[in-house]
């Protein structure tokens, strides 16, 4: 059976921040070059400082990239711009968007899914997923302990 858990998130202050709007980027991988320009210049707090686009400076050292969010994700916890929910729990997230002329909603459920085994099929790989960008979001996560990109299902 998979495991599926609680955990304690890091939601943005809206004292230090702002309008949310401001903070708010989408999934790394639909962010090109001049969205994360355009994006970091709406806050100094948007999510894009830690989450990054899709095509990371690659002539930049690896260390520096990820260590550079680590220290912004600390940096954040430090001046109280993100807060650490005190208790575990689950979060639902409702997503409203056009496509072709519709507007769409889906609801999201976000928990702490334990690891398995791809063969087991019970947990399914996202889709079209190369390797350079596993292993881009896998040293972010590993450098900052934390997940900024997680995945809808």
């Amino acid at each position: 059976m998979v495991r599926f858990h609680p955990f304690r998130g890091w939601r943005y202050n809206p004292e230090v921040v702002g309008d949310l709007a401001s903070v708010l980027c989408p999934p790394y991988d639909l962010i090109g070059p001049e969205m994360e320009q355009s994006l970091a210049r709406q806050s100094p707090y948007n999510a894009v400082h830690l989450e990054g686009a899709e095509q990371p400076d690659w002539q930049q050292p690896a260390h520096l990239r990820y260590t550079r969010a680590a220290a912004l994700f600390q940096q954040w916890r430090s001046a109280d711009v993100l807060r650490r929910d005190r208790e575990p729990g689950f979060y639902l997230l409702q997503h409203s968007f056009s496509h072709q002329g519709q507007t769409k909603s889906r609801l999201a459920l976000f928990g702490c899914v334990g690891l398995e085994e791809y063969e087991q099929r019970r947990i399914l790989p996202h889709e079209l997923t190369h390797a350079p960008a596993v292993q881009d979001r896998v040293s972010l996560i590993e450098s900052c302990g934390a997940n900024f990109s997680p995945i809808m299902a």
